[in-house]
C-alpha cells in the first residue's frame, strides 16, 4: 500500500477524514503486490516479471544478462489518439534494459467485475510501447474474467496476454519453485497467503481420481467466494 499512498490512491483512507465513498481496491491491489518489486535486485524483478508475462526464462542465462529496471506506478500520459487529445494511465510500466536492448511490460489490472473501456487497452499499447529500434513491448491484462479481452483484444496483438488471478497464483507457485532466491521466495509466499486472504487459492479435493481436465480449464476456472459457491448447491 506504500506506493499507492505515495501516487495519492489511497491516502486519504489513512486520513482523518469522514464520508469515504469509494475504497480504491485495485490501487491497494497493485501496490500491495508489485510494491515490494522495488526493493528486489533488477535481475530479480526482470526474472518475475517474465514468469508472470509467460515467457520462458532460462536461469543459467539470465545471469549472462545485464539488467537494468525501471518501475513506474500508475505512469500519466496524454497524447494524440483516432485524432484527439487523450489521456492514458496504466497500473505499472515496467522498463528494462537487457544488454542494451529495451523491453516495456505495461500491466492493465482488473479487481472485481470491472473490465476495461472501449479503447483503454489500445491507448496504453500506443502510448507507453517501447519505441527503440530493436525493442520489444508486451501488455498483460490481469483480471478475476479475462474471456472478452481474449475474445476481441488479445487477438489483435500476439504481444497482448491475459492473466486470471488464479494464473497469477499458479505462476507464483512456479516461480517459488525454481528460485533459489531466498528473498524472492519469502516474498512469493506472503503473496499466496495474501491471496488466500481474499480466496484465492487452488482446489486440490479429489485428485485421487485422477481425473482427465483440460490444464487450461482447471486454472482458469476460479471461485470468487468458496464458501458460497459451495452452499448454493441443493446437495
Amino acid at each position: 500500500m506504500l506506493h499507492a499512498v505515495i501516487k495519492k490512491k489511497s491516502h486519504y483512507l489513512l486520513k482523518k477524514q469522514n464520508n469515504i465513498r469509494k475504497i480504491p481496491r485495485e490501487d491497494i491491489i497493485t501496490s500491495t503486490i508489485f510494491g515490494p518489486l522495488r526493493y528486489f535486485e533488477d535481475q530479480d524483478i526482470y526474472y518475475f516479471i517474465r514468469s508472470i508475462a509467460g515467457i520462458e526464462n532460462n536461469l543459467d542465462d539470465n545471469n549472462k544478462l545485464q539488467v537494468e529496471a525501471n518501475i513506474a506506478f500508475w505512469p500519466s500520459k496524454i497524447a494524440t489518439f483516432n485524432n484527439e487529445r487523450r489521456s492514458c494511465e496504466p497500473d505499472i510500466v515496467f522498463n528494462f534494459k537487457v544488454n542494451d536492448k529495451k523491453e516495456t511490460y505495461i500491466f492493465e489490472l482488473k479487481w472485481g467485475a470491472y473490465s476495461f473501456s472501449e479503447d483503454q487497452i489500445e491507448r496504453e499499447w500506443q502510448f507507453f510501447k517501447s519505441t527503440e529500434e530493436g525493442g520489444t513491448s508486451y501488455l498483460i491484462y490481469l483480471a478475476n474474467y479475462v474471456d472478452t479481452f481474449n475474445a476481441i483484444k488479445a487477438s489483435k496483438n500476439k504481444n497482448w496476454k491475459s492473466l486470471t488471478w488464479l494464473n497469477f497464483l499458479h505462476k507464483i507457485k512456479e516461480i517459488k519453485d525454481q528460485s533459489n532466491n531466498q528473498k524472492l521466495q519469502y516474498y512469493l509466499d506472503d503473496l499466496i497467503s495474501f491471496l488466500d486472504c481474499l480466496d484465492f487459492r487452488t482446489f486440490n479435493s479429489f485428485t485421487h481420481l485422477n481425473l482427465k481436465i483440460d490444464h487450461d480449464l482447471k486454472i482458469n476456472y476460479h471461485f470468487r467466494n468458496i464458501g458460497t459457491d459451495v452452499s448454493s448447491y441443493n446437495i
